[in-house]
């Protein structure tokens, strides 16, 4: 497609030519944002050079930007989207002749890399020692780091879905690590994601079957001074029936991450202060006498607790 515009010269003729031309078939191709191609070209692209250069080595890199999300609720998200335009430039300058990148989805980019494997490692060092200080854009400071994941054919996979997504699955893991780092795809990356979308979807079923499989268990908080009962941590154990007893370490992030944590919350508060308001503690101090040999500590507990829960006797009557 061209468009353009004719200056006539004194004579009449076209003295002054201008115009662009802009190729239709590459159009919704673009990411108009940044400028890059998008998330159909890398997968274009990549089918296309494993198609024509198997016996190639190939490899992926997705970026993410650690911290863009402050950016974006900091200054708006134009100046977000200008951010995202800088740092596609910054990537594209950096690059080596056997490298493109292309922007994805989000804060995220993607880069190909055909050749070693010490090039892409290069590559993205590079990358994160100039997001390692604070940056200035406009007039206005930000600061973001860069994760990447990485997977590589033919050593990891055989074509682009499973390259894509292990690539993604390793730059997620290099946030949970930490960020500002890259992770190299391996299968014990994916059977541990697995596990996790597994796991979210099992405790999203005991929820909604009224916290099957949750039990709260309660240790005494003794004084040490006087060896008393004065107090009590409920903690949460879950068992389901697929992995058994599962690490709190390990539900208790999924549940915060997958929002579930809003529910359980409840249903602990409701359980642990239920448990005190119907029993006044008195069965609990019993069971830990040893520890409160007294009667004098009975009702110094059982005095606390209804203090303790007086705002919310209603809640609970």
């Amino acid at each position: 497609k061209l468009k353009s515009r004719q200056r006539p010269g004194a004579s009449g003729e076209p003295s002054l030519f201008a115009g662009f031309i802009t190729n239709l078939g590459q159009k919704n191709k673009i990411d108009h944002v940044t400028g890059l191609f998008n998330k159909l070209k890398f997968e274009e692209d990549i089918e296309s050079m494993l198609e024509k250069r198997p016996e190639h080595p190939l490899h992926l890199l997705v970026l993410g930007l650690d911290g863009f999300k402050h950016i974006n609720e900091l200054y708006g998200k134009s100046f977000g989207d200008e951010i995202l335009r800088v740092i596609g430039q910054r990537i594209q300058g950096m690059l080596p002749l056997s490298a493109s990148v292309y922007r994805l989805d989000g804060d995220e980019f993607g880069i190909t890399v055909s050749g070693e494997r010490f090039e892409m490692m290069e590559l993205y060092r590079s990358l994160s020692e100039s997001f390692r200080s604070q940056q200035e854009y406009d007039g206005k400071k930000y600061f973001c780091t860069i994760s990447a994941g990485s997977a590589s054919y033919p050593e990891d996979a055989s074509g682009y879905t499973e390259l894509s997504e292990y690539a993604s699955h390793s730059l997620k893991y290099a946030k949970k690590l930490g960020r500002n780092r890259i992770v190299f795809f391996s299968r014990a990356i994916l059977e541990q994601e697995m596990r996790s979308l597994e796991l979210v979807e099992l405790l999203r079923e005991s929820i909604e079957r009224q916290f099957e499989g949750f039990e709260l268990v309660y240790q005494p908080q003794i004084a040490v001074d006087t060896r008393h009962v004065v107090g009590a941590e409920a903690l949460a154990r879950w068992t389901c029936t697929k992995y058994g007893s599962v690490s709190p370490g390990e539900f208790i992030p999924l549940l915060e991450q997958s929002g579930l944590i809003i529910p359980f919350g409840r249903w602990v508060f409701r359980e642990a202060v239920g448990l005190c308001k119907a029993a006044s503690c008195t069965a609990f101090v019993n069971r830990y006498k040893a520890f409160a040999p007294g009667p004098a500590t009975r009702t110094r507990l059982k005095t606390k607790t209804r203090t303790a829960l007086r705002p919310w006797a209603k809640f609970f009557s």
